[in-house]
């Protein structure tokens, strides 16, 4: 049924366009075709065009990322190798006595309710191997400062795990500080 009735208004339509003059026809057409371009012109070209100038403003900062990126690796490079860092060293790096000793000099070892050692073999030569550490009534101060002290050890230690409750002025704090160790390779018989 609407279809029949979109079908008489058509056909209504295309009667009364063709009782118009030719010139008053040709101003429709034009007036039609003015109407298409700008639809054409506002929702497909400027839409299009705005796209086009943020994808090459994209570039450009992924460019200038690059090349920050790659003097960073560049520095990175020309750093000394974590190898050449151990023979000078005489006694290994332990995660858990350096954990033990940053508590005992903020005065957290009362505060520790456990302190547990764990490994992961992440491939063939290397090896994750962390401490989780439950701390009980430490203030914010306590608990950055902790955080603190095991940014300034170094030698690759990262917060693996971080879990903090409050009870009132005071938290529960539990953090697995881990560190990834390159073993070395076994030397070769005969060799």
């Amino acid at each position: 049924m609407d279809r029949l009735l979109n079908l008489r208004s058509l056909s209504a339509l295309r009667d009364r366009f063709e009782t118009l003059n030719k010139r008053e026809q040709w101003a429709l057409k034009l007036g039609a075709l003015a109407v298409a371009c700008f639809i054409v012109i506002q929702f497909f070209l400027f839409p299009l065009g705005d796209k086009v100038k943020r994808l090459e403003s994209s570039v450009g900062t992924k460019e200038k990322d690059l090349s920050e990126l790659k003097a960073i690796v560049a520095r990175y490079q020309r750093l000394p190798k974590p190898d050449a860092l151990r023979e000078g060293r005489e006694e290994p790096f332990s995660l858990f006595s350096t954990l033990e000793k940053q508590a005992a000099k903020s005065d957290l070892m009362p505060k520790v309710e456990y302190m547990r050692p764990g490994t992961l073999q992440l491939d063939v030569n290397r090896e994750e191997r962390w401490v989780e550490i439950k701390l009980n009534r430490i203030t914010l101060k306590e608990m950055t400062s902790i955080l603190h002290s095991l940014e300034s050890v170094g030698r690759g230690v990262y917060i693996k795990r971080l879990s903090a409750r409050k009870e009132g002025e005071y938290l529960t704090l539990i953090f697995q500080p881990a560190i990834v160790e390159t073993k070395q390779p076994a030397p070769r018989a005969g060799g």
